[in-house]
């Protein structure tokens, strides 16, 4: 009970970071823009944090190798793979967002190491991205032209918190002390709350397809995700998650239970 109570402690620590400190990073990177140059400072950008992340990825991946053999989860990595790069072309406009995969994994890892289970542990990394948006929306870039509440950067969060819990519990079911018939009622009201919103938000922001991409400053043609796009594509995000953990074959409960 102690380590959940401080994962939850830590992930806390780290959203109020990430509010507190955006802006104080965005002027370091603005300062090494003016000093580098663009060109030198995007390009950098990436190699730094595409190397990170995928030495990371590896070191996940070499833990227990053989579950990744699985069709269940190699399937699962494989479509987070194509997710992943189809962001990275469509809503991602400076390389530096790419921060955004590993800081929200860094999210789901702490409250993993807690005990939480992967659900919780992903819902509650990708709730948390989106108080950081709301956030960054309505006080940071408040006032400002052209600036939108950004669905893109909630979806970005949603990929790093599904790298992260897909790459430590492939293939474990995902399990928790809560009982099956607890894990399934979840389930089912997750469903109803998806679907519920989907309807809800394709009313008040249904997606905009004219036009279908545009030129951001930096040269590239992205997509702004509408409300009900960044929910649909969250929930097939946690499906493929989900799908990549398996089945466990006994309740996580009843698998550490001593015999008697």
């Amino acid at each position: 009970m102690i380590w959940r109570s401080l994962s939850w402690v830590a992930a806390l620590a780290l959203l109020l970071a990430d509010l507190f400190l955006h802006q104080p990073i965005t002027d370091i990177c603005d300062a090494w823009v003016v000093r580098f140059g663009w060109t030198t400072y995007n390009r950098w950008t990436f190699r730094i944090l595409v190397s990170a992340s995928i030495a990371l990825a590896l070191a996940l991946l070499a833990r227990r190798w053989r579950r990744w053999l699985r069709v269940s989860t190699s399937a699962a990595l494989l479509l987070l793979i194509l997710a992943t790069c189809a962001a990275y072309q469509f809503l991602i406009v400076a390389n530096i967002e790419l921060i955004h995969f590993p800081q929200y994994a860094l999210m789901a890892g702490l409250l993993l190491a807690g005990g939480n289970s992967a659900g919780l542990a992903w819902a509650a990394s990708v709730a948390a991205g989106v108080v950081d948006e709301t956030y960054q929306h309505l006080v940071i870039y408040a006032g400002r032209p052209n600036t939108y509440l950004d669905f893109n950067d909630m979806v970005l969060n949603a990929i790093g918190a599904s790298w992260l819990v897909l790459l430590v519990l492939a293939g474990e079911g995902g399990t928790s002390s809560d009982p099956p018939k607890a894990r399934r009622a979840g389930w089912q009201l997750g469903a109803v709350v998806v679907v519920v919103a989907a309807l809800a938000l394709l009313w008040l922001d249904p997606p905009r397809f004219t036009p279908y991409l545009r030129r951001a400053a930096t040269g590239r043609d992205y997509r702004v995700l509408s409300a009900t796009e960044g929910v649909l594509a969250a929930a097939v995000l946690w499906a493929v998650t989900r799908f990549g953990l398996g089945r466990a074959s006994t309740d996580g409960c009843a698998a550490r239970r001593p015999e008697r």
